[in-house]
């Protein structure tokens, strides 16, 4: 590389790393790197941000509501006028998750899918993209869940936010040209 070639490379550079679209494409790749990560933790294998089990289902006799979004639905089932508009499982929650075909072995937070949508990557406060809870039913549900299992769920541990620098360092790289 000559000294002219070199030059122009280096001030191409420069201008690259002041444009404003450059931070934005950065934060978008940390915040997905971020997004993997706490969703597969939280929602496919149960874990809290402490690295414990988020806690086990109840197996307390319950009513469930048949007409759920997102769940299949059932037949009514019970011996009392509610029973009409409701589900009773006698093993509680965690039967019920099991009649609609979802896993009761350990607490994952996906029933319907709508707490799982509701977290992610979004715009904050500065405009741009950060990971976080998308929505306010998806916080509610969260912070319900969060008093109910004592343990924090969605927010990243120190492991997934270093994952999300290392991703946005390595694009950095990658865009660059270096390594």
């Amino acid at each position: 590389m000559t000294l002219e070639e070199f030059s122009f490379s280096l001030k191409a550079k420069q201008a690259l790393l002041k444009d404003p679209a450059l931070r934005e494409r950065l934060a978008l790749v940390a915040a997905n790197a971020v997004t993997v990560l706490v969703k597969r933790r939280v929602f496919r294998d149960g874990i809290a941000q402490d690295g414990s089990l988020i806690g086990k289902y109840s197996t307390k006799p319950a009513y469930f509501g048949i007409k759920t979004p997102g769940v299949p639905k059932l037949a009514a089932k019970g011996k009392t006028p509610r029973a009409k508009s409701s589900y009773y499982a006698k093993g509680g929650y965690a039967e019920y998750r099991q009649a609609v075909g979802r896993q009761s072995a350990k607490v994952d937070l996906n029933l319907s899918g709508a707490t799982f949508l509701g977290v992610g990557a979004g715009v904050n406060g500065s405009g741009l993209p950060a990971f976080g809870i998308k929505t306010k039913e998806a916080q509610e549900r969260i912070e319900g869940n969060e008093l109910r299992f004592d343990c924090v769920t969605v927010t990243p541990n120190e492991a997934e936010r270093q994952a999300g620098r290392d991703a946005a360092t390595q694009e950095l790289k990658f865009i660059l040209g270096i390594e």
